[in-house]
């Protein structure tokens, strides 16, 4: 598959932002989510026709990759925009996935969403901070993802940042403000703690 950088979202107010290698990630992990595919794990790799590239494993066997291909690549296909491509092998996606599946009924009281982002030190990996926000999260987060990463001008040095996509709900009942408010402060705070981590200044 093959997506475009180019989107339309106000944000910290910018006008524009564009899709990046980690936008589609979060979208490939949703899938991968959806297939019941429970482990597996990214490795940033290299290569030659590809600016950014990340190999997707399950357990130790590769069965795909997401990526960015270079300018070089563009370029010669007469193509302006970036160019954000990913290639998955059902055969061995479908070898390693679970086989049990349960379903529930869809929750008729609204969902509430909630962007934040963050300044983190980019050796961090973003799994390791989603996987807090996983956990600290409590049950009524419904969805997390990562829908924007950068590093460049207005980021400090040895910093990125990192915005996230959260969505909680609860099957029962409507939740109030102030109980997201209070999740969305724990969280903040613990990824300062844990993390050195803060929000980006909008």
């Amino acid at each position: 598959g093959v997506v475009t950088s180019k989107l339309e979202r106000k944000l910290w107010k910018e006008k524009k932002i564009s899709r990046d290698i980690y936008y589609l990630k979060g979208i490939i992990e949703m899938f991968l989510e959806n297939m019941r595919l429970k482990e597996y794990s990214f490795k940033k790799s290299c290569f030659n026709t590809f600016h950014n590239l990340i190999q997707l494993y399950s357990n130790d066997n590769k069965i795909g990759i997401v990526g960015e291909l270079s300018s070089s690549v563009t370029d010669k296909l007469d193509i302006n925009d970036r160019l954000l491509v990913f290639e998955i092998n059902l055969d061995s996606l479908y070898e390693n996935r679970e086989e049990s599946t349960s379903f529930q009924s869809i929750s008729k009281y609204p969902n509430v969403l909630r962007d934040i982002a963050i300044l983190a030190d980019r050796k961090i990996q973003s799994k390791e901070i989603e996987d807090f926000i996983k956990q600290k999260g409590t049950s009524m987060l419904k969805e997390l993802i990562l829908f924007d990463c950068y590093e460049g001008k207005s980021i400090p040095p040895g910093k990125k940042s990192l915005a996230y996509s959260l969505v909680f709900g609860n099957d029962e009942r409507t939740l109030k403000d102030e109980e997201v408010d209070a999740i969305h402060d724990n969280l903040v705070k613990g990824l300062a703690d844990k993390f050195g981590a803060y929000l980006r200044p909008k």
